[in-house]
């Protein structure tokens, strides 16, 4: 090979591990990021089932960073439990609620999706455990206050 067709090579096989474009996982990290603070904006706008649609496909998207994540599924528990998912909701906080490192918030939400489905006992205790983890970690309401 020719030093210049070896430099050619050589430089494309940087491109090809680094990446370049507006694809791979920058791109894909960055979707997913606008999709997350996009529902956290109808969230806080009251628009429910929107952010629940955007906060999904943010997860679904891939790429978050681990607190992003764990933020996302959380917000999109209470957008869930907004709109009558209450039983989905409720699923999704598992995961968190036993392996995340926002286990208080976590519990916080499932107390306000408890409170959502009537269960006024199991979210007292919900956030009792939330503020046994946390004492300064705020309750859920209709309107996050994000």
């Amino acid at each position: 090979m020719t030093r210049l067709t070896t430099t050619a090579v050589l430089l494309l096989a940087i491109l090809a591990l680094v990446g370049c474009g507006a694809s791979g996982p920058t791109a894909q990290r960055r979707d997913a990021n606008r999709l997350a603070t996009e529902g956290e904006a109808k969230l806080s706008d009251g628009d429910a089932a929107g952010a629940a649609a955007d906060l999904g496909a943010a997860l679904e998207q891939g790429g978050l960073n681990p607190d992003i994540y764990e933020q996302t599924i959380t917000l999109r528990a209470i957008a869930l439990a907004q709109t009558g998912e209450i039983d989905q909701a409720l699923a999704s906080l598992e995961p968190v609620i036993e392996q995340g490192s926002a286990v208080d918030v976590a519990l916080a939400a499932k107390a306000y999706v408890l409170q959502k489905k009537g269960d006024t006992a199991g979210a007292k205790q919900a956030f009792a455990q939330a503020r046994r983890l946390n004492r300064t970690v705020k309750p859920f309401t209709d309107r996050p206050n994000l």
